[in-house]
């Protein structure tokens, strides 16, 4: 879970020293690249509930659409 790309981390540093960088991240995820519909709905779990599998999971998911979207932006 370390390769959490750290451009993904907002600077909300106070919140960051709080709470591990990996719930941390789970929480932009939620809030960031989830459809705000569904968010709205609040039919996203919230991002503490999630269980280590589900974090790596959401993670890596996140972790290549970032990597996907900047290599993209790079080939402008």
């Amino acid at each position: 879970m370390s390769d959490i790309p750290h451009e993904i981390l907002p600077l909300g540093a106070e919140l960051q020293l709080q709470v591990a960088p990996e719930i941390y991240a789970l929480w932009e995820v939620r809030w960031r690249f989830v459809d705000p519909a569904f968010a709205h709905k609040q039919q996203w779990r919230s991002a503490e509930h999630l269980s280590w599998a589900e974090a790596e999971d959401v993670i890596a998911a996140v972790t290549e659409i970032y990597q996907a979207d900047m290599e993209a932006q790079r080939a402008f």
